[in-house]
């Protein structure tokens, strides 16, 4: 153990000494000058004044060298540690024998500089992975986010006070609200738009319960104005951290899978009718012909004139009734035709010439408008000829007389269809009757069965195409049907 040595001991020790020995040294010149020549007694005074006065400077800036200079020393290296610099360089020297409170100051300078030094590196590896576990945290966010917001269901998560704490873009598109953010808006008023709760709502049950609930809702997209069906579920969500429950909202479209339902429990339903109307039309047809047969002998025979009118009526009614089951038959029958490349010129002009004593009754021309090249397409002529004399005779009993019946052939490449559309200058559909007149029977007409338009849409379907009914402007309809040009549409 080293002995301690106070820096004021050394400081009096040292100055005592030099003031010895200044003043011996003194005297010993002064002596010597005073005894070889005692008559320059000012001179010497002078001198040897100047010799102390130089001896006591050099003792000061000696004395303040060995004080001074470790002071300048640690303060040098404590601005360079104040600047960012820890790798500061102490020299290490032989310890001493005795230290002093300079010597103890360096020494916790030291430690204190080792210890910071340590600190930092603990610091900087601390800082290190909290910056790669707040980047791993980060990538997982995005990645959950990214999840979240790719679901095509919608989903949010709302609060007690129905307010929206978390939601994914299809929850926003199916609010109606797909641009704007959501956060902190009442559910029910995004929904709704009014500051009642909705009335299929679940929500308030979950949080009773707690148990999960689904139902069913409507709501009219504010783009399209489509109506929606949606299955919306309610889970329970309790966050232990805070005490909080919140509800998980899950909101599926199930509009076209109940759209399917309802056409697959109607295609059922018109299977049924179907099979029905075959045996029927079956039975109808035989007592149809032999009153046919008989009402024509009875004409040939009978002289009476009154008698021959109401055998002709009969004779009329007995083919409106036939031509019925006929078309009853035609749509109950499987339709398996065979496809083959053709030009849809061939079966229009087929039914023009089939229908055109009924134009030439009420004068109607028609203008055909074609476009250069109309390619082929695949088709069973037969049928499609079915179809456009049923598309025409509607559209002729649709013009008043003397109008016209547009009919435009389009090649519509970008697309991939060919279209044929007929136009009529007839009073047009309203609306709400647009979809009712593809259901079997039914028909605006005093002598309709209500069957033409149905095998048309059956016929139209079966070629991979599509039919579509639609209001033509201020006044007549058009009767628009797309067929695909690629071949592999009707394998599928």
């Amino acid at each position: 153990m080293r002995n301690k040595y106070g820096l004021k001991y050394k400081f009096i020790f040292l100055s005592t000494l030099s003031v010895i020995v200044t003043v011996t040294l003194g005297a010993i010149l002064q002596y010597f000058l005073f005894s070889s020549n005692p008559g320059n007694t000012v001179i010497y005074l002078i001198m040897v004044s100047v010799f102390y006065i130089v001896i006591g400077l050099s003792a000061v800036l000696f004395f303040a060298r060995i004080m001074i200079r470790p002071v300048v020393n640690l303060t040098e290296k404590v601005r360079q540690v104040r600047d960012g610099n820890l790798d500061v360089k102490f020299v290490e020297e032989p310890p001493p024998r005795r230290i002093d409170e300079m010597d103890l100051l360096f020494e916790g300078f030291r430690h204190m500089l080792q210890t910071l030094r340590t600190n930092f590196r603990e610091l900087i590896k601390a800082r290190d992975e909290a910056e790669k576990s707040s980047l791993e945290a980060q990538k997982n966010h995005n990645r959950l986010e990214a999840i979240f917001n790719s679901i095509s269901d919608g989903i949010m998560i709302i609060d007690e006070n129905y307010s929206i704490v978390a939601s994914n873009k299809n929850m926003r598109r199916i609010l109606g609200h797909p641009d704007m953010d959501i956060i902190g808006h009442n559910c029910y008023q995004l929904c709704n738009g009014t500051q009642a709760r909705c009335t299929f709502c679940n929500a308030g049950k979950v949080l009773e319960s707690g148990k999960p609930l689904y139902t069913f809702c409507t709501k009219n997209e504010k783009q399209s104005c489509d109506e929606k069906i949606y299955e919306v579920h309610n889970f329970p969500l309790n966050d232990e951290t805070n005490g909080k429950s919140y509800i998980i909202e899950y909101v599926k479209d199930v509009t076209e899978a109940v759209k399917m339902k309802t056409n697959v429990e109607h295609a059922r339903r018109l299977a049924d009718i179907g099979r029905m109307a075959s045996k029927v039309a079956h039975e109808v047809r035989n007592p149809l012909n032999a009153i046919k047969g008989a009402a024509h002998y009875l004409r040939s025979e009978i002289e009476n004139s009154e008698a021959k009118k109401y055998l002709m009526l009969i004779e009329e009614q007995v083919e409106r009734v036939n031509g019925v089951t006929t078309q009853l038959l035609s749509l109950t029958k499987p339709m398996a035709p065979v496809f083959k490349p053709g030009k849809l010129d061939d079966p229009l002009d087929r039914a023009l010439q089939v229908t055109r004593p009924q134009m030439m009754t009420k004068n109607i021309t028609v203008n055909i408008h074609r476009d250069d090249l109309i390619p082929e397409v695949y088709i069973n002529e037969a049928q499609l000829e079915q179809a456009l004399i049923n598309i025409i005779l509607n559209a002729v009993d649709a013009n008043p007389t003397e109008s016209r019946l547009d009919i435009y052939l389009k090649n519509k490449e970008n697309t991939g269809v060919v279209e044929l559309n007929v136009r009529d200058y007839g009073c047009g559909l309203p609306e709400e009757e647009v979809d009712q007149l593809f259901t079997p029977f039914f028909t605006t007409k005093t002598k309709g069965t209500g069957l033409g338009l149905t095998i048309v849409k059956r016929i139209v379907e079966n070629h991979r195409g599509e039919f579509i009914l639609r209001k033509a402007g201020k006044v007549g309809t058009e009767a628009i049907i797309s067929l695909p040009l690629n071949r592999e549409a009707h394998a599928g």
